[in-house]
């Protein structure tokens, strides 16, 4: 089954006739990528408000995440199962430095599914996530903490908190940083093919309090699960390869839970070679690379992807070219094109191997 298929197939059952588990974990967090500028009311009144305010012909300009999102929640509204949950806390804040959005579902009377949405199409989303590499916290991270913190310090719910992408990286730190008395209510964290976190954060005592409850869900073909580090994760089983694999509407759904799968050589080796290029440079040498490529990005007026796929060449060309540039950006500039090269002659060489098997 792909999700849609387990929407339709278990809607039927409610909650309390079907348990709670990591593929309604999946949908949730797909959800929040969008906008529910409502509050109090059920998932199948917020689909109804959503859908009169976004017409279905502008869903195929939409990136995938948000595409699929859509899919979810024309899905999701019909079934018993999720149709009468209620939406809470919904929040949003885009600026030129940060990307950040989440809402809550109210799955029972005392059970709280809390979702933090991945980057969306913002270069202000995605400048964040790089970021991430050499600064904690980042302003989506400080977002997250003070969610839980407001929401959920004078409730006597317990929560499961979520993501996908760099949601779960938000789930994973704002549970790590939350009030102690709110972490005590946390049942389950997941981080679903979510951005990792960095290494000193991945050995700190706050994440050891709560590394018991983390599970991160990668496919078998992750690139994005494998960014920064992870102590462990569950893989399964995509439909599709490579960075398309990052779609959760790829993985396969058996008997209500994902189907185990190990991990491809593709993705080792990305996880390895992304290791390399990170540990290589120190904090302010990643410093001067984000700040050089995103002065880039906001010299070509690049302010979402459908920008930076049009203007993509020239971005590279600059960099390298320039001589502002500081000698060792153009360095790690070329790694990286090294690196991503690397990666994805192990993917063809993958794929040869497997044809060649069947």
């Amino acid at each position: 089954m792909t999700i849609y298929q387990y929407i339709r197939t278990y809607g039927k059952y409610t909650l309390k006739e079907k348990e709670f588990n990591e593929v309604d974990n999946v949908i949730f967090s797909c959800l929040s990528y969008l906008d529910f500028e409502c509050q109090n009311i059920t998932l199948k009144e917020a689909a109804e408000i959503y859908f009169s305010k976004n017409p279905n012909k502008g869903i195929k300009y939409n990136i995938a995440a948000l595409r699929n999102a859509i899919r979810v929640l024309e899905n999701c509204m019909k079934e018993n199962r999720y149709k009468d949950i209620k939406i809470i806390h919904y929040k949003k804040v885009y600026t030129k430095k940060t990307q950040f959005q989440a809402v809550s579902f109210l799955l029972d009377t005392d059970l709280v599914y809390v979702s933090f949405s991945g980057t969306n199409h913002l270069i202000s989303g995605w400048e964040e996530d790089f970021v991430m590499a050499y600064r904690f916290p980042v302003e989506a991270q400080r977002l997250a903490i003070y969610y839980l913190n407001k929401n959920y310090l004078f409730s006597n719910q317990k929560l499961i908190i979520g993501g996908h992408s760099k949601g779960g990286n938000l789930a994973i730190i704002s549970a790590m940083y939350t009030i102690s008395f709110i972490r005590k209510k946390i049942i389950r964290i997941y981080s679903n093919d979510g951005l990792g976190i960095t290494k000193e954060q991945l050995e700190s005592i706050n994440y050891q309090k709560i590394k018991n409850r983390v599970v991160k869900i990668i496919p078998d073909y992750s690139v994005v699960g494998l960014l920064l580090f992870s102590d462990s994760y569950k893989v399964i089983q995509s439909t599709n390869k490579s960075i398309l694999s990052h779609n959760p509407n790829s993985w396969k759904v058996e008997r209500g839970h994902f189907i185990d799968k190990n991990l491809s050589n593709f993705s080792i080796i990305v996880g390895k070679s992304f290791e390399v290029w990170l540990d290589k440079y120190d904090r302010e040498e990643k410093k001067k690379f984000v700040e050089c490529l995103f002065d880039v990005f906001r010299k070509l007026e690049i302010e979402s992807l459908n920008d930076f796929k049009q203007k993509k060449k020239l971005v590279f060309n600059m960099i390298i070219e320039s001589r502002n540039v500081d000698d060792i950006v153009k360095q790690m500039l070329k790694d990286l094109v090294d690196t991503i090269g690397k990666c994805y002659l192990e993917y063809h060489k993958d794929q040869k191997a497997r044809r060649k098997g069947k």
